[in-house]
């Protein structure tokens, strides 16, 4: 039976592999929706909507990522 590979790949990929531990975390301790949102958050601070699936943000854009400040509106 083949398994379906998803649909991350590159750096979006290495993202969410990366939470992974963090998730299963929260999920011990109850928290997991919070978890998931600061996670999705996260995502789109480095992988905005506006970036085409098919394209990778540049080194100096991830590098520029702060998930402390504020997220605009």
């Amino acid at each position: 039976v083949m398994v379906n590979p998803g649909i991350f790949k590159g750096t979006r990929l290495e993202f969410v592999q990366g939470e992974h531990a963090n998730y299963a975390k929260a999920v011990l301790e109850g928290r997991a929706t919070e978890e998931l949102a600061d996670i999705i958050c996260q995502f789109f601070k480095r992988f905005p909507i506006s970036l085409p699936d098919n394209e990778e943000p540049s080194v100096e854009d991830l590098a520029n990522v702060n998930d402390k400040a504020p997220d605009t509106e």
